[in-house]
């Protein structure tokens, strides 16, 4: 099985995306994070995870674009070795509680060796 988050930060970077597993207590400007947040595996060599993808933005109106561009990318993710599918199930409004960013969030289908 691959580590999925592992596997999705190179591809994004490699579009040109600050792309992190973790939110930095100094943030950037602009970053994407990527979690995975369930899924199954199905036997020992499939595996269906779930990955969220929040997209911060400084303001709304740039988080949504930012969302945007991401979604754009989704079924490039099958060029990744070992990722088989992926869909967008869901793109989402996700405000961030501490008030320094704006987020969207994308919800993502993935099916993988």
């Amino acid at each position: 099985m691959i580590d999925i988050e592992a596997a999705l930060i190179p591809y994004f970077r490699g579009k040109g995306y600050l792309a992190l597993t973790e939110i930095p207590p100094d943030r950037p400007e602009r970053f994407i994070s990527i979690e995975r947040t369930g899924g199954d595996r199905s036997d020992y060599v499939l595996d269906h995870p779930n990955v969220v993808i929040q997209c911060w933005a400084k303001t709304r109106a740039e988080a949504s674009a930012l969302a945007y561009e991401v979604d754009d990318l989704v079924e490039g993710l099958s060029e990744v070795p070992h990722i088989f599918s992926a869909k967008r199930n869901s793109l989402s409004h996700f405000p961030d509680v501490e008030g320094k960013h704006e987020r969207y969030q994308l919800y993502i289908e993935l099916t993988t060796r």
